[in-house]
This record gives C-alpha cells, sequence and structure tokens, in this order.
C-alpha cells in the first residue's frame, strides 16, 4: 500500500515538477495544505516513516533472557 501511494506521488507530483516548461510549478492545493499546517505536517511524515501497516518483528527470546 505505502510503495503504491509512493509511486503515485512519483508519477503525478514529482513528474510535473521535473517537467520542462516555461511557467514554474504550482503544487497541488492538498500538498499546500499539508505545508501550512504543522499537525498535518507531521502525519505526512509518520507515513511516509512508518507507511500503512507497519511491519511487525518478532525475534526469538535471546538465552540470556531466560
Amino acid at each position: 500500500m505505502t510503495q503504491a501511494m509512493q509511486v503515485v506521488a512519483q508519477n503525478n507530483i514529482i513528474s510535473r515538477a521535473l517537467r520542462p516548461g516555461d511557467h514554474p510549478f504550482k503544487p497541488p492545493l492538498f500538498l499546500r495544505m499539508i505545508n501550512a499546517v504543522p499537525w498535518l505536517q507531521g502525519l505526512t511524515a509518520r507515513f511516509v516513516g512508518v507507511g500503512v501497516r507497519p511491519e511487525h518483528v518478532h525475534s526469538p527470546a535471546s538465552p540470556s533472557s531466560i
């Protein structure tokens, strides 16, 4: 799920930002809103860092903890 969102962002936002043109790139409204509201910045950072479904890694107990 997280990788699918990354592909969408790459194909729709980053490609437009890198496209040569006569006028400067203007980010979509939702990106401007994220940039303007601090708690949305935190949610976005958590989503990018952790993802939709965080991994749950279970390691075996070490012999010293028995």
